[in-house]
Order: C-alpha cells, then sequence, then structure tokens
C-alpha cells in the first residue's frame, strides 16, 4: 500500500467491524426470507459519531464509500434458492454473476434489488 502523497509503500491493514446484523430471514416454524426492500444508494457518507475515533477522515466530519458489489438471494426459504453477485468493474461498469453466466447491468438494476450483503469501499 502506497498512501496518497507519499512515494515509499508500506504495510497496509484492512479492518471490519460488524456490531450487529440486520435479520434477512425470519423464523415462523421454518426459515424464510425477509422480502423487506431497504433502501441503499451508491454512495455512502458516514458522520460522527458513526465514523470511528482514529478514522482519518475524522478531522472532515465524514467518511465516504462507493457501492463496490452485492450480494442477493433468490428463492423464499433459507434452505433453498440461489445467489447472485453483482461487482463494479474499475472502468465503472456493473457485472451480474450467475453461476456461469455474466451480464452487464445498470446501476439503477443493483440499486433496485433486495441484496442480502452489501460491500462499499472507502473512496478518496
Amino acid at each position: 500500500y502506497k498512501p496518497e502523497g507519499s512515494s515509499v509503500a508500506g504495510p497496509a491493514t484492512k479492518m471490519l467491524f460488524l456490531y450487529r446484523l440486520p435479520q434477512r430471514f425470519q423464523y415462523t416454524g421454518s426459515i424464510i426470507k425477509s422480502h423487506k426492500m431497504i433502501a441503499f444508494d451508491s454512495c455512502l457518507r458516514l458522520r460522527k459519531p458513526t465514523v470511528a475515533d482514529d478514522c482519518p477522515d475524522l478531522n472532515r466530519g465524514v467518511a465516504e464509500y462507493q457501492l463496490c458489489a452485492t450480494v442477493s438471494h433468490h428463492g423464499k426459504h433459507a434452505a433453498g434458492g440461489h445467489y447472485t453477485a453483482d461487482v463494479l468493474q474499475p472502468e465503472g461498469r456493473w457485472l451480474r454473476f450467475n453461476d456461469a453466466q455474466v451480464d452487464m447491468i445498470s446501476l439503477d438494476t443493483v440499486l433496485s434489488e433486495k441484496p442480502y450483503l452489501l460491500f462499499y469501499q472507502r473512496i478518496h
């Protein structure tokens, strides 16, 4: 990793903290998927006090992240169904991975899904 403004590369550590996960499946005698739509955007802005004290962007009061991938579950029950992944490519286009099939999709299509997981990457 090479810090911005530096010509010297050094080791980097990526940390992830999950304090509480939202429940995407419900137990009602059997485990079923929640079909509740959760609004999300392609850009995530976290402000104090959400941002950790040791976050480098704390002095700006905001940390910004770009949506880079989603995972969606297709099917009613947790014991069955199918997963697909939508992934942002470096050149800015979105691809949907569905087993051996890969299709180009729009950001609007990604944002209209009910994903099981969202992946954001910090942007500068």
